[in-house]
């Protein structure tokens, strides 16, 4: 499993945060710079529902979330601007993206955000 240490390597090296989810939008894996750009400790994310990280209720949440929704389910990413909520509650809206990973009987869900 030396590829995989070397995609866990490349991915926790990236200035940009990212992070995984299942269908059931649990977070499977977050890098250093998602954990360090919404004020988490290491690890503290994981299993965790991703409804957390956004802001689901605000202006430009609802409509976010059925543009990715959308585009995703026509197997497309999905790129703009979206709303994040920090650990202490605030908003930010950050760049970013959102795309389908596919595996056999199985589909997750990468966020990319630009971090800054």
């Amino acid at each position: 499993m030396k590829i995989v240490r070397i995609h866990k390597t490349i991915l926790d090296s990236m200035s940009e945060a990212v992070y995984v989810i299942d269908r059931g939008m649990n977070i499977l894996y977050t890098n250093p710079a998602e954990e360090a750009l919404l004020g988490y400790n290491p690890g503290e994310l994981l299993g965790n529902n991703a409804t957390l990280l956004h802001d689901l209720e605000g202006p430009k949440g609802e409509p976010t979330v059925h543009a990715i929704l959308e585009r995703l389910d026509s197997g497309q990413p999905w790129r703009g601007d979206l709303p994040i909520r920090h650990r202490d509650g605030t908003i930010h809206t950050v760049p970013g993206w959102v795309m389908n990973l596919e595996f056999p009987g199985k589909v997750y869900r990468l966020f990319v955000h630009h971090a800054g």
